[in-house]
């Protein structure tokens, strides 16, 4: 059976025979065919103009699109073009005014073809534990489905967050401009939202040349964030002396995890070389100013635990939202252009009855205090490090 004949068949119960007839349906149909046949090249700028130009003729075109891509038995085809169809989703997301009419879709969306393929290799996973083997085509198919599954997860996590995705292509915080001061605790808010999107696109940095040219989109992705988190955490590191305690941990924890995330990406990196990308930014600190900054950070995290345990409230990957200062002028709501958004970004909005951190062991504070009197005061708009 042809590829065209068997993609048909595929959606012969998407609709009536006159519906199907429709211009629209044939137009949709045929750019599908497109981003679904299996070669080995594809032209993905074609697929994703084509793509942004259907869905600009007519707006019932992205909720035909979407009702088409959940088809229950698009798993029949081949995984390698759904890797392409979920990248071209993903670049009509990034570069095209619909971002936020894709992320809705994107969050309403459930693909039955893929819930079916994920039960598949959970129990291709138990036969391996059992010491069953599969064919070398098989174990290569199910990697395969184990990229789209994990590329559905980020396109999932980037569509629940997607003013923080826009905000920092433009390289500022969300819901405010790039002059604007934001709060500390606010501030690392932000980087662990950030930081948990990388790590949903981590899992699939790991260098592939079957899908290496749908991996190099992903990295531009995880770029960005890292650029703009290494640039800001520089900005912030050399004065941690001025911030308070529980800042002062969730600035470790950000720094530790943002070292992780740039040995993989440089990694990735290294072994995409035939793609010529760019190179990744690391946080900015000499050794000497990093070992001080972990000697502080010793100390703190041993009074942290033996006395403000009950006490101290400090962000972390679990609850980010932990010390969050309450009634910030900053955070408004989301301003979509779709009301329809909004219903979406409760789960990602930060809760502004959130009570501020509060410190009430004084001995504790007056040793802290102590150590940082011995610290060089800092002078605003000078490095803590710099100064003589």
């Amino acid at each position: 059976m042809s590829f065209l004949s068997k993609f048909t068949s595929i959606f012969q119960s998407q609709s009536t025979t006159d519906a199907q007839s429709s211009p629209s349906v044939l137009k949709l149909e045929e750019l599908l065919t497109l981003i679904l046949k299996p070669q080995i090249k594809f032209d993905s700028k074609i697929c994703v103009d084509q793509l942004i130009n259907y869905l600009s003729e007519r707006e019932d075109h992205l909720d035909l699109f979407f009702s088409y891509i959940k088809a229950s038995r698009l798993n029949k085809l081949a995984p390698l073009g759904l890797v392409k169809l979920l990248s071209t989703i993903h670049q009509a997301f990034a570069t095209s005014d619909f971002m936020y009419e894709i992320a809705i879709k994107l969050r309403e969306s459930r693909f039955q073809w893929l819930q079916q393929e994920s039960k598949m290799l959970t129990e291709a996973d138990e036969d391996r534990q059992r010491g069953q083997s599969l064919t070398e085509a098989a174990d290569n198919d199910n990697d395969i489905w184990e990229f789209i599954r994990n590329y559905y997860t980020y396109l999932q996590r980037v569509a629940a967050n997607v003013d923080l995705f826009r905000s920092v292509q433009k390289d500022h915080y969300p819901y405010t401009n790039e002059k604007e001061y934001i709060e500390p605790k606010l501030m690392f808010l932000w980087h662990y939202k950030i930081q948990n999107t990388m790590n949903t696109a981590l899992v699939l940095l790991k260098f592939d040349l079957q899908v290496a040219e749908i991996q190099k989109f992903i990295y531009d992705d995880v770029l960005k964030f890292q650029n703009f988190l290494s640039s800001e955490i520089t900005k912030v590191v050399d004065s941690y002396a001025t911030l308070p305690n529980s800042d002062t941990l969730s600035l470790n924890e950000i720094l530790s995890d943002s070292f992780k995330h740039y040995d993989i990406i440089k990694k990735f990196h290294t072994k995409a070389k035939m793609f010529q990308l760019q190179e990744p930014k690391m946080v900015q600190i000499d050794n000497g100013s990093l070992q001080e900054f972990q000697g502080f950070i010793a100390k703190l995290k041993v009074l942290n635990q033996m006395t403000f345990k009950k006490s101290i409230k400090v962000p972390n990957k679990q609850n980010p939202c932990m010390g969050v200062p309450t009634h910030n002028p900053n955070v408004i709501h989301l301003k979509a252009t779709s009301g329809q958004f909004k219903k979406y970004q409760q789960e990602d909005s930060i809760d502004e009855s959130e009570e501020s951190d509060s410190i009430e062991v004084q001995d504790v504070v007056e040793d802290l205090s102590d150590k940082k009197k011995k610290t060089r005061k800092h002078q605003r708009g000078q490095s803590t490090f710099q100064q003589n």
